[in-house]
């Protein structure tokens, strides 16, 4: 019978082979989107345990930002405290023989922090009376740098700092790199003394550590409160979450096709080598051993698929990190081959191969010699049972009512994946409904030009009803997932467009580095700064952006304070009002918020918003809501003189530089030549309207990618 099935298979090397590529092209797509997504979840978990050390607890501020470092000796005192660890981080851009990178630095005293991190120095160690920089080895063997070195980076104080790197500990692959330096030597680079973003705290052994955090939280002023370390950002997990929805859903339904090909094509093999079965049956053969050949095929066929999709999978994760590092604009370690991704992929393989064939062999196990001498045998022309449409029926109605719910978020979100491929099987089993009707209407618009040829074809689709009906649904399944990618790629790059062009306000923008989503923290720039910026020749005026991260409505939400002024263009893309009436309330201590934390939160216009700041929970009016792409859609906006009163905000993440829109063509170059010196001098970027349109366009464009690639190879296995 081993002879009978690879002689079946050779004998059919094209519908060997299209099964074959079927199961390859469904574990390829489902292993890239899961090592794609466990290695940036492994990143950011990685990192954040990187910041957090060993500490069992943290202080930290409502609001963001930092706080006074005094707290420090009361919270030594209570009891179970073994040590309370200080610490400040503070994002900057390193600079090294002309190439620049983003370095997240914390400020720390050795003598504390040894408690909680553990220093493996591959060169050089702590710093002396001089201070200095500590790098991770991988970041200095990238730029070529080794101990002893100077490097420059980013302050809001000094300026562009030169500073000595002292020591390279072992390398640990983080989503951003990073540093140690001094407290007191960051404290002042940043303009910060005293103060400090995060306490970090070890308990002694035995300690209760909810009793501990209870007495810790007794002594706290408000707007600073006590929980144990994130271990992930909510933040890059709302960023990520979209895309990874999607890349998802394309998944699944690539496997789904996969499964119908399996399922359609081995129906043909089956009735194909009917007359060969039935000789089978007749000299002796069992059922179970017919059953077992072809089970046996897709086995086969099934661990060739794995192996090489499995291959093909961890080429494909490689490509969907680099457009994933290109959304979150931060550097992802090498995509590994997790475990997990292999036995879902060997799961799943071997389930799907063995789904689609599970009926073509029971058929084949059912057939009778007699039925296999036949020309045409009735399971073929049977359009399908009464139960099947049935559960078509009751499949289609149940998953239409499921994606309303989730739509509605009545039912979680994630059910709307489940449901979209329920909804593609349930209308697949009522095919055999319109597959009579459907055909004769075809006959008659091709009746006029191959009236002869299209008799023979509408008989044999009747003929073989089963065949047809399965092909039909491969066919649906791959038209419907097709369009609906197609449309909503579509709608996403061209609303992406529009918001890029609608919210980027300003005509140059001085910045360190784009703001790190993950963290929720920014590259601060000298305040000063703006002061020379408004005395070039041309410039009519210079707004500031910063990013703070903050809680409203309970959810992880970044706030971004901008410079309103009366009369001046909003730049936002608003859902709804006007842009005149909602500056104006914006600059009276209103907020606008994104689209999706107003569907989170059941929120809209004229409601109330509730922000964690540092008096305690601050209720603000919304003005409007409005399209955001940033942080997954979870942006609040308002007003920087209403920001700093509530959040404490302290130096500028971007300088939006404006010109006279009479004179704009002809001052454009001249206000840039005044504007490469100052940034060069400070080490910072300088970037037009047009360039930071088109690097919104290629984090986009990744992605996209991405997902046109998986959309084309559903095609390609449906053709």
């Amino acid at each position: 019978l081993w002879k009978f099935t690879l002689r079946g298979m050779w004998s059919r090397p094209g519908r060997t082979a299209l099964t074959f590529l079927s199961l390859t092209i469904g574990v390829a797509v489902v292993v890239a989107v899961s090592i794609a997504r466990q290695t940036t979840r492994a990143a950011y978990q990685q990192m954040f345990s990187s910041l957090s050390g060993g500490a069992a607890l943290e202080v930290a501020a409502d609001g963001g930002g930092t706080f006074d470092l005094s707290l420090l000796p009361q919270i030594d005192r209570i009891s179970g405290v073994r040590t309370a660890v200080p610490v400040l981080q503070q994002l900057t851009v390193l600079r090294f023989a002309g190439r620049r990178v983003s370095l997240l630095v914390l400020g720390v005293v050795p003598e504390r922090d040894r408690a909680i991190r553990s220093y493996k120095f591959v060169q050089g160690g702590f710093w002396g009376a001089e201070g200095g920089l500590i790098l991770d080895d991988d970041l200095a063997r990238s730029l070529g740098l080794s101990v002893g070195q100077e490097v420059r980076m980013t302050t809001s104080r000094a300026g562009l700092y030169r500073v000595r790197v002292v020591g390279l500990t072992a390398k640990e692959h983080h989503p951003i790199s990073l540093g140690y330096m001094p407290l007191e030597e960051l404290q002042g680079l940043f303009g910060l003394q005293g103060q400090i973003s995060t306490i970090q705290i070890v308990l002694q052994e035995g300690a209760d550590r909810e009793a501990v955090r209870q007495a810790i939280a007794r002594v706290l002023p408000t707007g600073l409160s006590v929980r144990p370390p994130a271990t992930e950002s909510a933040v890059a997990r709302e960023t990520m979450n979209a895309t990874e929805q999607a890349l998802r859903l394309a998944s699944s339904f690539s496997f789904l096709l996969a499964a119908f090909i399996i399922l359609n094509t081995f129906l043909m093999n089956v009735g194909e080598r009917r007359r060969q079965l039935a000789v089978l049956r007749t000299v002796g053969a069992t059922r179970w051993q017919i059953a077992r050949m072809v089970l046996r095929e897709s086995v086969l066929l099934a661990i060739l698929g794995i192996a090489l999709g499995i291959l093909v999978g961890i080429a494909g994760a490689k490509v969907l990190l680099v457009a994933l590092s290109q959304i979150m604009m931060v550097s992802f370690p090498p995509a590994g081959v997790p475990t997990q991704s292999i036995l879902l992929a060997v799961g799943l393989g071997l389930g799907m191969a063995l789904a689609g064939a599970a009926a073509p062999a029971y058929r084949a196990s059912q057939l009778t010699p007699l039925e296999g001498m036949s020309a045409v045998v009735r399971g073929d022309i049977e359009s399908g049972s009464d139960h099947s449409v049935l559960a078509g029926g009751l499949l289609t109605g149940l998953s239409i009512l499921g994606l309303g719910a989730a739509i509605r978020g009545w039912i979680p979100g994630d059910f709307a994946l489940w449901f979209a491929i329920s909804l593609l099987v349930g209308v697949v089993l009522l095919t055999p409904l319109g597959l009579g009707l459907f055909s004769w209407i075809a006959v008659q618009f091709f009746r006029p030009w191959l009236r002869g040829e299209t008799q023979l074809a509408y008989r044999q689709l009747l003929r073989h009803r089963s065949r047809s009906n399965l092909t039909v649904g491969v066919l649906f399944v791959a038209t419907a997932t097709g369009l609906g990618m197609a449309s909503t790629i579509l709608d996403h790059i061209e609303d992406l467009r529009q918001w890029s062009r609608t919210v980027i306000a300003g005509d140059f923008f001085v910045r360190a580095a784009m703001p790190d989503m993950s963290t929720g923290l920014s590259a601060a720039i000298p305040e000063e700064l703006g002061d020379r910026l408004r005395q070039i020749p041309g410039v009519r005026g210079v707004g500031t952006a910063r990013f703070v991260r903050a809680r409203a409505a309970g959810l992880p939400v970044i706030v971004v304070a901008r410079d309103f002024a009366p009369k001046a263009p909003l730049y936002l893309d608003l859902v709804s009002g006007t842009p005149e009436e909602v500056c104006q309330r914006v600059i009276e201590g209103e907020v606008v918020i994104g689209t999706v934390l107003a569907e989170r939160a059941g929120l809209r216009q004229g409601d109330g918003i509730e922000i964690e700041t540092r008096q305690g929970p601050r209720r603000f009016r919304i003005a409007a809501v409005a399209n955001e792409y940033l942080v997954g859609g979870l942006a609040v906006y308002m007003d920087r003189r209403i920001a700093s009163q509530w959040l404490e905000i302290r130096g500028v993440d971007t300088y939006v530089i404006l010109l006279d829109p009479e004179r704009r063509e002809e001052m454009r170059e001249l206000v840039r030549r005044h504007l490469e010196p100052i940034c060069q001098e400070y080490g910072l970027l300088l970037e037009s309207s047009a360039e930071l349109v088109q690097i919104i366009d290629n984090m986009s464009n990744g992605v996209n990618a991405c997902l046109w690639g998986i959309l084309i190879l559903g095609f390609v296995v449906a053709a």
